[in-house]
Order: structure tokens, then sequence, then C-alpha cells
């Protein structure tokens, strides 16, 4: 007789009086001894890339009885394996390239656990889905701190250590003096929780550029030495450097401050002086006839002066005499306190001047173009006069004159003689 009854989870075989006469053995291999063997360390492995439904039968081999669940080869998406929706513990092992996690859920579907690519995972069917029973590489320290808060060594996320901050029972954290970055960032101060929740706490305006503390439900701004003052609700202020006496000011200097004492001020008129007007557009005008007393006079002259007598602090006389520094020609002067007797002054700017000396007798002054020198004249004595025959630059006849010449005479090519009008230009050949 064949077996007719199999156990609800494994599907192994129920054999019954009567049943497998002749044939027990086969069976109790087959469908017993073998099937318990896949259930308690048997693997079945996965290798295409695509999501999978285990194979359920009773009394033969199948993949949903199975104790292991080996995915290898690549994959391209996260892929789900649908496992029957019953009790049974299953070690799913991610050995697949691409780096895409595999997802066992329970038939219906349900929401599963998803195994990371690179690692492997107990899982248990919990009665309603399939639950992380326990997962593998998470390697610590042999002791570590009490409270200690559990930080990962290298990369791998598979190893933990030990930390120097701890977490007290009551929530106080405790770091070591060491330079910890800890951004306190809000995008404004609408942002910022509640202060009344977290008393004590510090927070940063980015709308603001500003850090607040938390006291007494408010958020309080945290002055900067040097930054922005904000609106304090009380305070002293000292050494305030560029505040605005219009705006950023209120309320009356007393006097012995440096001020009035008063925000009305008013000139009040003394002996021989009336005030007129209203503040701020008050006039001081002295009514006193009568002359009053110096009791110091000082003067002070340019260097081309010396002075006696000063200062005069009764009475006296100031007299001033010429020093002998010579007055500088920006002032009107030579910059000179001699000149040589008979010759020309030639002017140098705001320098001081040069001088042409009369030099050889019947020397005229001569232009070169740019300056004035003392040279021999053309030609000529006191007896005979003697002209150039020959004009080798261009002339212009002097204004009201006329001039005189005794030829033949050549005027070279591109040079010009001028006689103005009303003037005589006369060649004798």
């Amino acid at each position: 007789m064949a077996v007719t009854n199999f156990t609800p989870l494994l599907g192994l075989a129920l054999p019954t009086t009567g049943d497998l006469s002749g044939t027990w053995g086969a069976t109790v291999n087959t469908a017993i001894t073998d099937l318990l063997d896949d259930a308690v360390a048997g693997t079945v492995s996965l290798t295409t890339d695509a999501n999978t439904t285990l194979t359920t039968t009773n009394g033969a081999d199948n993949q949903a009885r199975n104790a292991i669940i080996l995915c290898t080869g690549a994959r391209t998406a996260i892929r789900t394996i649908t496992a029957p929706a019953q009790s049974k513990l299953y070690v799913i092992i991610n050995a697949t390239s691409g780096g895409y996690g595999v997802k066992i859920v329970g038939a219906g579907p349900t929401t599963g656990i998803t195994v990371l690519a690179g690692t492997q995972t107990m899982v248990g069917w919990n009665g309603t889905d399939f639950v992380v029973i326990a997962s593998g590489d998470l390697v610590g320290p042999a002791s570590s701190t009490d409270n200690a808060i559990t930080r990962f060594d290298s990369t791998t996320g598979k190893l933990v250590q030990n930390s120097l901050v701890t977490v007290a029972d009551d929530g106080a954290i405790v770091a070591p003096q060491v330079g910890s970055i800890i951004p306190f960032y809000y995008a404004n101060q609408a942002a910022f929780p509640s202060a009344a929740t977290y008393h004590g706490a510090l927070a940063h305006s980015h709308a603001d550029g500003a850090m607040y503390f938390a006291h007494s439900s408010v958020w309080v701004r945290i002055l900067d030495n040097g930054g922005p003052l904000g609106t304090p609700s009380s305070g002293v202020a000292t050494n305030l450097t560029g505040l605005p006496l219009t705006t950023g000011v209120t309320g009356t200097l007393p006097v012995v401050n440096g001020g009035t004492g008063t925000t009305t001020p008013s000139i009040v008129a003394g002996t021989n002086v009336t005030v007129s007007g209203t503040w701020p557009n008050q006039t001081v005008n002295s009514t006193a006839s009568s002359s009053g007393t110096v009791t110091s006079v000082a003067a002070t002259v340019p260097s081309i002066f010396s002075i006696a007598g000063s200062p005069i602090t009764t009475s006296g006389t100031l007299a001033m005499t010429y020093s002998g520094t010579a007055l500088p020609v920006a002032n009107g002067g030579t910059s000179l306190t001699t000149l040589t007797a008979n010759n020309v002054i030639l002017g140098n700017g705001t320098s001081a001047p040069s001088f042409v000396a009369p030099s050889t007798n019947g020397n005229v002054l001569t232009s070169n173009g740019t300056t004035w020198t003392s040279a021999p004249s053309a030609g000529g004595s006191s007896v005979l006069l003697e002209s150039a025959q020959t004009v080798s630059s261009n002339y212009v006849v002097t204004v009201a004159t006329n001039a005189l010449a005794v030829g033949p005479v050549t005027i070279n090519s591109g040079i010009s003689v001028s006689v103005g009008t009303g003037q005589k230009w006369l060649v004798l050949n």
C-alpha cells in the first residue's frame, strides 16, 4: 500500500499501520531520511537573475525544504524569493555580484526581509512574516566601557569597537576634550526646535548668521564680539564702535558723561551778550562797546624777513627787517641775493634764473631756437654793413620796420622771407 499522509511543514511521509508492506525501507530512506537531511542541512542554489518561487512537494525533494538558500551569480536588481508562508528557518547567503540584495517573502506576499549583497542572515517565520533571527560577520572587542557608544572599525560594516563617548542611563552624554565637529545648523529661527523642550540647547540660524541658546522657553541670541549686535533686551554696553547716533541711541546723555542733560538745549544770554532765534538756529551778538586787553601778541614772518620784539606781553614795537634770504621765484623774486652787473637775465620756470654775459665787444643776443646766447653779429663793422648772400632759414621782417640787403641774395629751397603789409624789403644789386 502507498503512503497517503505527510507532515504539514516538511512534507515527510507518515506511514500508517498496514502501509508499505515490503517497501518500508525505500520509503523511509527517500520520503523521510533524505528529506530530513535537506531540512536540517541541505542547500538550494539560486543562480538566475530573476524572482524565484521555491518549489514545494510532499514526500519528494523540493527547494523550500532546504535549510540554506545560496544565491550566486550576477544580479541587475533586487530579486525576490517566495517561500511557503509557514513555520521554517532559513539561512540566506547573498554571494551575488552587482551589489543588489535578495529579498525573502512569504507567499501572499508578505513584507519580507532583504539580505544585502555580500552578507548572510538567518530568518524565521513569526506567524505572519519572515523576520531576522540572526546575521553574521559582526565582530567586537573582548571588552568595552560601560555605557560607551559603539562605533564601526574600518569600512566593512562588520567590525565594531569601543569608544570614549558614553551615554548614561539618564541620557547624559560625556565625551573627551578633543576638537569635535558638531553642526547646530538651521535655515532660520522658524526651524528651531522648542526652547521649552530643549532647555540649554544651541542652534545656529543661517539666515541671521548668529548662534542662539534655549533658556526660559525662548531662544536667546549669543552676542558676537565684533559682529552684529541684534536687539538685546537688557545689558551694559561698553566699547561700542560704529553705532549710528541717530538710530542706534535713545535717551538723554547726562552732563557728567559729556552730554547736555537735556534733549532741547538752548544758549542763554549773559553780560554784554544777546541771543536771538531758537535752537538749533541761535545767533549770539556782543553788546560791549569798551576795548579789551591783549595779554600777548606774537608775529611770524616769511624767511626773507626777520622780526624783533615778538612776543609783546605788555607794550612794545614789532620791528621787521630783511633777513638776507632771497625771495623765491614762486613768490615773485629771483631766488638770488645778488645779480651780476650788465648780464641779461633768462627765465627758468620756478627755479633760479640763468644769465647771459656780454662777452666780446660787438656781440649780439642770438637765439638758437631754444635759448639766447652772446655771439658775434652776422657781419660788418662800425664803417661797413655786411649782409649774408643766402637766406637759409625762414625770416619774418619785424613789424613796423623795413629791411635792407645787398644783393645778390639767394633764398634756399623751402625757405621764405615774410614782409608785412606796409613794409618794404630793399635789395641793392
